[in-house]
């Protein structure tokens, strides 16, 4: 993430959009 972060910098990138799914990140989303 850092490397993207610092690509996206050295673009002149101001914002970005990250959307996921349960289904890629199961454990991300695990209610316990």
């Amino acid at each position: 993430m850092q490397r993207a972060e610092q690509i996206a910098l050295e673009r002149g990138c101001e914002l970005v959009y990250l959307a996921t799914y349960s289904f890629q990140a199961p454990e991300f989303y695990s209610k316990t």
